[in-house]
């Protein structure tokens, strides 16, 4: 059984999907109701998924820097509280935004939800998919500056500034830029020696 486990564990992180894991790995769905009851093996399941998720997102295009700097630190608080409690109830509302931009690619999380009876999922879920709740997980500002230094990552803040204008960001300053570099990660920090 626990070899069975791991075989299905690997092939959630090869192939980022837990109901297709499931199937490759020939995994019934009573068993894998029962390993979902299981706090310690769904809390593996949970891990497997996010990183595989995670490991899509390794490049250098702008959907990969905005992926890393803006929904992976939620998604690592997402698993430490699913760790610990194993609820889902949290602030953050980064599950349910991608949940419902992929219904079909985010079904283990909602299975997942739903036996957990995680009704504040389910609610903000329903309001972003009827509009009364953004979906936006960044603004047009932090999607411009990560494909501009994506494209061109030794572009000069003045250069970025000015694509940012003809962008429609007129109003956006050089510490404006400098600040959102660092949030998303496209800055080189330097290596401090004593």
């Amino acid at each position: 059984m626990k070899e069975k486990l791991e075989r299905f564990l690997d092939n959630i992180r090869y192939l980022g999907d837990v109901c297709k894991a499931a199937g490759k790995t020939r995994v019934s769905r009573k068993q894998l109701d029962e390993w979902m009851a299981d706090h310690a093996i769904a809390v593996q399941i949970d891990k497997a998924f996010r990183d595989a998720l995670i490991a899509s997102h390794r490049g250098q295009t702008a959907r990969d820097i905005l992926f890393r700097s803006k929904i992976v630190p939620e998604l690592e608080k997402d698993i430490e509280v699913f760790r610990l409690t194993g609820q889902r109830h949290r602030e953050s509302k980064i599950i349910a935004k991608l949940a419902a931009q992929d219904l079909k690619g985010w079904r283990w999380t909602i299975i997942q939800a739903a036996n957990n009876k995680d009704k504040h999922f389910f609610i903000d879920l329903g309001r972003i998919l009827s509009g009364e709740l953004s979906g936006d997980v960044q603004d047009k500002l932090d999607e411009d500056i990560a494909e501009i230094y994506a494209k061109n990552p030794m572009i000069s803040t003045r250069k970025a500034l000015v694509e940012l204008a003809r962008r429609g960001h007129e109003s956006v300053e050089e510490q404006t830029i400098r600040t959102r570099k660092t949030r998303l990660g496209l800055t080189k920090r330097a290596n401090c020696k004593l």
